[in-house]
């Protein structure tokens, strides 16, 4: 049974190795964000993505202001599993209109992507939160200097 949408390949920053397929159109919508576009308005408006937000802004204002990519930005200020916690849960999110909308072989099949999904960004939740008061730490010291 096929999907209703493409998929593209992800290779997690905090665990290249570790590969998985995402939503091409969120995925997409994504990336544009992270390298500078205007970001989409469902990104505003669920919570564990929100709580993020002030982090991924930075490290796009960064980003841009080097003219780097934020993968390189990500590396420095080691932000992986935020990078990825946030990629992995957007994706996530945008799959469930579309579990709702379809029905028999068709929905087993996006709940089979669904889960792994859900279930890769949980494992990333505690790291990613992890990295961005590390990152909150950091920066206040770095105030206080």
């Amino acid at each position: 049974m096929a999907l209703p949408f493409s998929m593209v390949r992800y290779s997690l920053l905090s665990a290249p190795d570790t590969t998985l397929f995402l939503p091409a159109d969120s995925f997409t919508e994504l990336m544009a964000y992270l390298n500078g576009e205007t970001p989409s308005p469902s990104l505003l408006t669920h919570p564990s993505l929100r709580r993020f937000l002030p982090h991924i802004n930075a490290l796009i204002k960064t980003s841009v202001l080097l003219k780097i990519g934020y993968k390189d930005v990500s590396r420095y200020t080691n932000l992986y599993c935020l990078i990825d916690y946030f990629i992995i849960r957007f994706c996530e999110l945008s799959m469930q209109p579309l579990i709702k909308e379809s029905s028999g072989e068709e929905r087993v099949e996006i709940l089979r992507h669904y889960s792994v999904l859900s279930e890769t960004a949980d494992m990333l939740e505690n790291p990613a939160i992890t990295e961005a008061v590390k990152s909150d730490l950091r920066s206040r010291e770095s105030e206080r200097k």
